[in-house]
């Protein structure tokens, strides 16, 4: 490991480098990427308070005041940013809740934009069949690959 601390550090300088070139260029051309785009967001709806506390601005109660349902599809795919978001604009109490999501752990694939299949898995293991702290819904059966829709294809 002291043999290689020197190779990391130079790897960390190269990837900061680069960051701070790239985010230079982006300020230059006025342009944003999608993380840009999630961060911009959470700022709005994040109410300025501790760093690890996560309360909502006016802009987030405003929007939970006109959002009676937050459906959420591809759940496994959500990232820490997006759960933050999501968090702040839906009613987040489990026993009265208004968010909606469904997902497959099995297929998540974005794990390059940082998704957290286990924030999935914590409410699948949370949630229960009988709605007691948030109503959980398996759907064992697969009807987009009933013997019809296969016929048609």
């Amino acid at each position: 490991l002291r043999e290689m601390k020197p190779i990391v550090a130079t790897i960390v300088q190269m990837v900061q480098r680069f960051a701070d070139l790239l985010q230079a260029k982006k300020d230059e051309k006025g342009v944003v990427d999608f993380s840009d785009l999630e961060h911009y967001c959470l700022r709005i709806l994040r109410a300025p308070s501790l760093e690890h506390e996560l309360k909502p601005s006016e802009a987030a109660l405003y929007y939970r005041a006109q959002f009676a349902e937050v459906l959420v599809d591809e759940y496994q795919d959500t990232n820490m940013v997006q759960e933050s978001i999501l968090r702040l604009v839906s009613n987040d109490d489990e026993a009265t809740g208004n968010m909606f999501m469904v997902g497959d752990v099995k297929q998540s694939i974005y794990g390059f934009r940082l998704a957290e299949p286990s924030l999935f898995l914590q409410k699948y293991n949370r949630f229960t069949k009988d709605g007691d702290g948030g109503l959980r819904i398996d759907l064992a059966k697969n009807f987009r690959s009933r013997k019809e829709i296969l016929d048609g294809t």
